[in-house]
């Protein structure tokens, strides 16, 4: 391809040199425009060499990056709104991706094993405790489940945990993934509302929080709209189809807190990993928490005892009561 523009333009010295100059913008695009400047004099709008890039006429491995990034944002688009969208997906790819079709299976099964649908009715509160990673929230929401005498529920829910990272790689089904999650744990959460509350260890802002965190990570190179919506966009809405909560709690705890308290596991996930590493990532999971809209969050301070901060976070959810 680097022959084939040189020859093109006639002039080996002068192709070099442009051939240098474009690089960091692809090829085929600017070529002609630049040699017609360097020629004639005429003056040629180059993009800013810090502004993401798009097709098209990019060279072989950011056209890759930016179709794999397209894919990305099209599928979390698509998976983030309601269930029906998610199963639309689903289905297109089934016939090509084995994990698909056993999630479909697996979805089927348990909704003949309840005979229910997932829906906004409950006898008794929902409570979601949310928080980055080493916040403490798995260890207080199961304390909290037990003195409330409530059913503790995670997600992803243990009928798809075994298989969730078949669904990280290639990264495009994540989001679908994770989201498919969060309904199939709302006919758990549905089923146990009947006769008791429910406190759950993250739900669906957790999802999303974390999902445009990753997307601009990994392609804000290649696709300027992976920065984080604005505060008041619809991406921060809860879906209507999917059960509500009561509220939701956001454990809010320093850095140095949360390493230490990382620091004490056996072994950390990759996102652990880059919560430590990238402040960036860091701070726009944080921050896409703190958009979220219809339920927001309700921030509590998670620095103090194990007793105190259980204390407070009793204290707001016996409001519910």
């Amino acid at each position: 391809m680097l022959s084939a523009l040189v020859r093109y333009l006639g002039n080996y010295r002068l192709g070099i040199i442009i051939i240098k100059e474009l690089k960091p913008y692809g090829y085929s695009k600017y070529a002609k425009r630049y040699y017609h400047n360097k020629m004639f004099g005429e003056g040629v709008e180059l993009p800013e060499k810090d502004e993401p890039k798009r097709p098209p006429y990019k060279c072989g491995s950011f056209n890759s990056k930016f179709k794999k990034a397209e894919k990305t944002v099209e599928y979390f688009n698509r998976s983030r709104t309601s269930l029906d969208s998610i199963l639309n997906l689903f289905e297109e790819h089934k016939d090509k991706e084995a994990q698909i079709s056993y999630l479909l299976e697996t979805y089927k099964d348990i909704r003949e094993k309840y005979s229910m649908e997932v829906g906004n009715k409950k006898n008794y509160p929902l409570i979601v405790l949310e928080g980055l990673d080493g916040s403490g929230k798995s260890t207080l929401s199961k304390q909290l489940a037990k003195n409330l005498g409530a059913e503790w529920i995670s997600t992803p829910p243990k009928s798809l945990i075994s298989i969730r990272d078949k669904f990280d790689d290639p990264f495009h089904w994540r989001s679908p993934f994770y989201y498919f999650c969060n309904y199939v744990a709302a006919i758990d959460v549905t089923k146990a509302l009947k006769t008791k509350p429910v406190v759950m260890d993250r739900f669906w802002h957790s999802t999303t929080a974390y999902a445009l965190a990753q997307m601009k990570e990994n392609y804000y190179d290649v696709m300027k709209s992976t920065e984080l919506p604005e505060k008041g966009s619809d991406v921060y809405e809860w879906p209507t189809d999917l059960l509500k909560p009561d509220i939701i709690i956001y454990l809010d705890v320093s850095e140095n807190m949360r390493i230490q308290r990382l620091s004490r596991r056996a072994s950390k996930t990759d996102q652990e990993n880059l919560l430590e590493a990238k402040q960036e990532f860091r701070k726009n999971v944080v921050q896409a928490y703190e958009n979220m809209a219809n339920p927001g969050i309700f921030k509590v301070n998670g620095d103090p005892s194990f007793k105190n901060v259980l204390e407070n976070v009793t204290a707001k959810v016996k409001e519910l009561f």
